[in-house]
């Protein structure tokens, strides 16, 4: 038996069954029955955990929650939902998801497999999703690879993933994007490895892929669990991607400024904390360098702009 004062939380009482595990399931009821009728379920769960079958948890720490047995319970939880329903927060706060561990350094894919573990992430089979350029460094971290012909959305949602609990995608924009989409379409984690410093993708909930008109089309998609810079590739990158990526960002000055007129002329609504966050992202290069020359290849540049 687990001792309380080591538990961290409690089972809520939901569960989401793999259809996978459907006969075990069921022979772990029928045990638990034959053995004494008057048990909880719960204890075939138990039975289950003894036969090694994976569980994982979800914390729903810091979320809105009841405990409902009552009428009255289930009236006063319904006032909790109408409120975030229509306030699109929950207790007058918003949760903006950010990835479990960001590593800008050299050697870093070296240290892929090290990084993983300490995160507590231990996947039992890793789908790489890359660029061929990259073919001889991702058989490094799995010999499960994928190389995308395109970055369309027909293509994405025909990816074999049997049986993968964690995608990399490794690459530049366009692998990245489209790891990002086949692990959301899929509800897989994912890590994404950049190779260029052009853009925010390696990040951002965004992907864009082309439709199946062949129009590019911008996507919202999970946030990576990870993202892993390794020095030494962005070093050797073609120094006008880092040129676009130095553009990209400073560009959030006239991004805020259009934003700004837009609320003076049409009224549109201010979000003082992106604003606050696209500034300060962008700040961070502008006041290391508004005095001196960009070196495009300083270590100190790069690991800003990244």
């Amino acid at each position: 038996k687990l001792d309380p004062q080591k538990a961290d939380g409690e089972y809520i009482g939901v569960l989401k069954i793999s259809g996978s595990i459907s006969d075990q399931l069921i022979k772990a009821l029928e045990k638990t029955i034959a053995e004494d009728p008057t048990l909880y379920y719960e204890d075939a769960l138990q039975v289950l955990f003894d036969w090694s079958v994976p569980f994982h948890k979800i914390s729903t720490q810091g979320l809105p929650n009841m405990e409902i047995d009552t009428h009255e319970d289930y009236r006063a939880a319904n006032k909790v939902i109408h409120h975030i329903a229509k306030s699109g927060t929950m207790e007058g706060f918003r949760h903006i998801k950010v990835p479990l561990f960001m590593k800008v350094e050299h050697g870093a894919l070296k240290r892929f497999s090290e990084i993983l573990k300490e995160h507590k992430i231990f996947p039992k089979k890793i789908l790489v999703i890359a660029d061929p350029l990259f073919k001889k460094e991702t058989k490094k971290i799995s010999p499960h690879v994928y190389f995308p012909k395109d970055n369309s959305i027909a293509l994405a949602e025909e990816v074999d993933t049997e049986g993968a609990d964690l995608l990399v995608g490794f690459g530049g924009g366009r692998v990245v994007d489209f790891t990002k989409y086949v692990g959301t379409k899929k509800n897989i984690p994912f890590v994404t490895i950049g190779t260029t410093a052009s853009n925010d993708g390696l990040a951002s909930p965004v992907a864009v892929l082309k439709n199946r008109e062949g129009l590019t089309e911008s996507l919202g998609v999970h946030t990576s669990a990870g993202v892993i810079v390794d020095l030494d590739f962005i070093r050797t990158c073609p120094e006008e991607l880092l040129i676009a990526g130095a553009g990209e960002l400073l560009s959030n000055f006239s991004a805020i400024a259009d934003w700004k007129l837009s609320h003076e002329k049409t009224g549109e609504l201010l979000d003082d904390f992106s604003i606050l966050m696209a500034d300060d992202a962008a700040s961070s290069l502008w006041n290391s360098y508004k005095y001196k020359e960009i070196s495009m290849r300083d270590e100190e540049f790069m690991k800003i702009l990244v």
